[in-house]
């Protein structure tokens, strides 16, 4: 009788690893646990860490990943106020204010309210500048971008925009100018950049200038439809028909295209902007601001369908500044309100006619940082906009290193 019973005992814990050994190897048995990954340790280089070990505690396997991509988003003019506002529009939590977390110090270098170009830069640079200056310094040089340093460690670079080619946000990444507004310079200058990948929203400043484009480097596509035409380009200039000025293509769709154009096995560095939360702000159009902002949350969803489980790309989302002032309730305590698809209405009101100098969100994810190595405010909980560029170069030593 003993022997029947551990004989039944012993084929019942082999029935169970053989079913564990099947769900965590992807055979279909039904109702059966998958691969759930522990994360055991990371080894840290430097501010960062892009190695990580996880363990399953189903089968027990081990694997270890290691980062080759770094992807930095950002929301122009997206404050704290703006991010809660779409959340409550869309009655959920958008799944990137769920991760690793700090605050961001805006201001220029004069310590005065930023605008666009000088953030940019400092993320883009590591230095921070006068207003309107874009890839240089307050003296008029030219600095190096994370673009510049990437490209010379092998990494392929790009940028995608909702705003035109010369907006002050994509110029940062890849241009040198004086004036954010000297908008010919800025599209001469950016075609002498090296980067492999600029997608932005088409308009006839650059689109009918085919006299500068054709002896560049660059291989113009000027239809979404046509992406494919470009997939082999060293260095593509795609124009189309993106989201913000009343066009169909999202920013998700573009985005998907980069990070598909980008992808090799050196691995690369991508910055998308949703130019129109600031946009929208500007003209106190607080509903279409609120879209902007769960475009980029849609953005944020299609770059990890995209990474999938692969586990190989670092991921910032950030803005460069707050714009308004905007104070958002559900009470019926401020003079406006707007009513959203899913039924919510949100009552809100801008104290501002700019940008303001309030702190915005820093949110990383697939990647660790000690943050408190930062040297402007050595906190874990706040950093400064040209700690954007010392974080990304980080990762690029990192990644490049292994």
């Amino acid at each position: 009788m003993k022997k029947s019973v551990i004989c039944v005992a012993l084929f019942l814990v082999a029935l169970c690893a053989f079913s564990l050994f099947c769900a965590c190897n992807n055979v279909p048995e039904e109702n059966l646990p998958a691969h759930n990954w522990q994360l055991q340790s990371t080894s840290f280089d430097g501010v960062v860490g892009v190695q990580t070990q996880y363990l399953c505690n189903h089968c027990g396997e081990t694997k270890t990943s290691s980062v080759k991509n770094v992807v930095l988003i950002i929301g122009d003019g997206m404050g704290t106020e703006h991010l809660k506002a779409a959340q409550l529009a869309e009655q959920r939590t958008f799944g990137f204010s769920q991760w690793q977390h700090a605050m961001m110090d805006t201001k220029n270098v004069d310590g005065e309210i930023t605008d666009s170009a000088a953030s940019a830069t400092a993320m883009a640079t590591g230095n921070l500048t006068v207003n309107h200056a874009v890839g240089q310094n307050p003296d008029g040089e030219d600095l190096q971008t994370i673009m510049d340093f990437a490209r010379q460690k092998g990494m392929r670079t790009g940028f995608v925009t909702t705003d035109y080619l010369y907006g002050a946000t994509p110029a940062a990444f890849s241009a040198h100018a004086p004036n954010r507004d000297n908008n010919v310079s800025i599209f001469e200058s950016q075609l002498k950049c090296e980067l492999n990948l600029m997608c932005v929203t088409y308009n006839d400043t650059v689109g009918l200038r085919s006299d500068l484009i054709a002896p560049s480097n660059f291989t113009l596509c000027s239809k979404f439809a046509k992406r494919e035409e470009v997939a082999n380009a060293q260095q593509a200039l795609c124009l189309f028909d993106l989201e913000g000025y009343g066009r169909s293509v999202s920013l998700a769709d573009a985005s998907t295209f980069a990070l598909d154009f980008l992808r090799n096995e050196n691995g690369f560095v991508l910055l998308i902007e949703q130019a129109h939360v600031d946009k929208y702000s500007h003209k106190s159009n607080f509903s279409s601001a609120v879209n902007a902002v769960i475009s980029l949350d849609n953005t944020v969803t299609a770059v990890q369908n995209w990474i999938g489980d692969r586990l190989d790309t670092a991921l910032i989302v950030t803005a460069d500044h707050e714009t308004c002032g905007l104070q958002i309730s559900q009470e019926n305590t401020l003079p406006k309100k707007a009513t959203f698809n899913s039924g919510v209405t949100l009552y809100y009101n801008w104290t501002a006619d700019y940008h303001t100098d309030a702190d915005v969100d820093f949110f990383y994810n697939g990647f660790y940082a000690d943050l408190s190595q930062l040297p402007v405010y050595s906190d874990a909980e706040k950093i400064k906009n040209s700690d954007v560029f010392l974080i990304m170069q980080h990762l690029v030593q990192a990644i490049t290193a292994n």
